[in-house]
């Protein structure tokens, strides 16, 4: 499969503690649950890379305390 066949875009709003909320159900699994609209996310300057390069997902909820059956899926763009 070629690189421009994975290329796809998708709108979201963008909430308060990094929450990304989408107009519909998106089917990302495992970054977003099965059925959600939304999913909490966190990002920070990689440099040489942007911000927006790198992602990390919280599936489960928003990454408050400690809670270890909370998954963490980081998402680095090549």
């Amino acid at each position: 499969m070629s690189r421009a066949a994975l290329k796809r875009s998708i709108a979201f709003e963008i909430q308060g503690m990094g929450l990304l909320v989408f107009d519909t159900v998106q089917h990302l699994e495992p970054l977003i649950r099965e059925g959600s609209t939304s999913v909490y996310t966190m990002t920070h300057l990689c440099p040489p890379l942007p911000a927006w390069d790198h992602f990390t997902f919280f599936p489960d909820g928003p990454p408050i305390g400690r809670d270890p059956n909370r998954r963490l899926i980081t998402y680095e763009r090549e």
